[in-house]
């Protein structure tokens, strides 16, 4: 306990002296990825771990923490100190099934696969919160902008008790349970809410026979009342942005689109086109300034990435790799998880083979190739920058590893 107590102390006075440096870190970042010849980032993989059952990595919001869940429970490590071994909090009785941290980060949130909810304070190894409410595994978890509230949800696949997969809110520092948001057992996929904290948000995936056509919906609460607004029909993936204001569905059945809607009054306000077949993996970029996508193509084995403009609706650059995708927080580069079959890419005369499960780190706008990090054969799975853009982890669940890179700063 008290080794814990100290090492969040140490982690609270790094975190001053690194938040008086990032400003001007980030400000560097980004004149360098705006230049038109930017060079390649000066990165070089910073640690490797292995977990049993890998499943989950989140980074703390305020300072380089990373949380890492699997079969047996949570580990952190702290990017800040070289050569630190993972630490082990307690509690958890069962495989992690989704962890969250809060906002402000101060507490760290995971759901077990026996539908238990454990809460830790940061610098305490121990739970100071064990929840024992729903029943099957706890798939999603999202905690309001103030941190003072938690959405959980857990997917029932019992017709006879729908009331098993309601959205459950809680008090995050109490456990008390505050209200029950009925999801009528559609299975969701999607958990956030809006950046006032006013409105939850889920996006599901409707498994039921003979409803093809529509085969997602979004739907929102009013926090405060319970109360249900109008359903919003969807198809295909669905993203929501980080501040929760708007959301991406992509589209099979009517496809080469992408919609992006308000999510205060529902409507539809912007179209996104995509050059053939249909998308996925979308991902918003921290300032809901870019949105990026894979497109899956109907015939032959070429699959890319698209970088649009959400602004102006403009797709703004095209690169021949597929996802998982993740955006800097600086929103001037983009990691890309592995390459499309067949594909190449030409930089400075030298022709890279893309057919492969490396990590790319890409400038935006200009899609310019910055960074090649070559971790394993095997394919990756997820990928997360760390609060200030220092470190990038990278996910292999098929062999229970993350690599984790320092990619240091953008030299002009």
């Amino acid at each position: 306990m008290v080794v814990f107590r100290l090492a969040y102390l140490i982690f609270q006075i790094m975190k001053v002296v690194r938040t008086a440096l990032f400003s001007l870190w980030l400000l560097v970042l980004i004149v360098a990825c705006s230049k038109p010849n930017s060079t390649v980032l000066d990165a070089s993989e910073f640690a490797s771990f292995q977990v049993d059952g890998l499943s989950l990595v989140e980074w703390a919001p305020d300072h380089n923490v990373l949380a890492l869940a699997g079969a047996k429970g949570v580990f952190l490590y702290q990017a800040d100190t070289p050569d630190q071994e993972l630490q082990q909090l307690s509690g958890a009785t069962a495989a992690v099934t989704s962890l969250t941290f809060s906002p402000n980060g101060q507490y760290l949130v995971a759901g077990l696969k026996n539908g238990n909810l454990l809460l830790w304070s940061m610098g305490e190894k121990d739970p100071m919160l064990i929840v024992e409410e729903h029943h099957t595994a706890v798939e999603l978890l999202a905690i309001s902008p103030d941190s003072s509230m938690l959405a959980s949800y857990a997917w029932s696949r019992c017709t006879h008790c729908p009331e098993d997969s309601d959205i459950h809110l809680w008090d995050i520092q109490s456990g008390q349970l505050l209200k029950r948001l009925s999801t009528n057992n559609i299975h969701a996929k999607v958990l956030a809410f809006t950046s006032d904290g006013n409105t939850v948000l889920v996006g599901t995936h409707n498994e039921q026979p003979g409803r093809a056509l529509h085969r997602a919906t979004i739907r929102r609460w009013d926090v405060k009342t319970g109360q249900e607004a109008p359903q919003v029909k969807a198809r295909m993936d669905i993203a929501f942005s980080p501040n929760g204001q708007i959301a991406a569905t992509g589209e099979k059945f009517t496809p080469d689109r992408i919609l992006l809607w308000d999510m205060i009054s529902g409507s539809n306000i912007d179209v996104l086109t995509i050059a053939s077949g249909f998308v996925g993996h979308l991902t918003f970029s921290h300032n809901n300034t870019f949105l990026a996508g894979v497109s899956y193509q109907y015939e032959g084995p070429s699959n890319d990435v698209t970088v649009w403009d959400v602004k102006t609706g403009e797709a703004l650059i095209f690169l021949p790799v597929t996802g998982p995708l993740a955006f800097h927080p600086c929103e001037c580069l983009l990691a890309t998880g592995n390459g499309a079959r067949g594909a190449e890419y030409d930089r400075g005369g030298d022709t890279y083979e893309l057919e492969d499960n490396i990590v790319r780190i890409w400038s935006v706008p200009k899609g310019e190739l910055l960074a090649i990090l070559d971790q394993s054969s095997e394919k990756v799975s997820e990928i997360r920058f760390s609060a200030d853009g220092s470190w990038v982890a990278a996910v292999s669940r098929s062999i229970d590893t993350v690599h984790i890179w320092d990619i240091g700063l953008v030299s002009g």
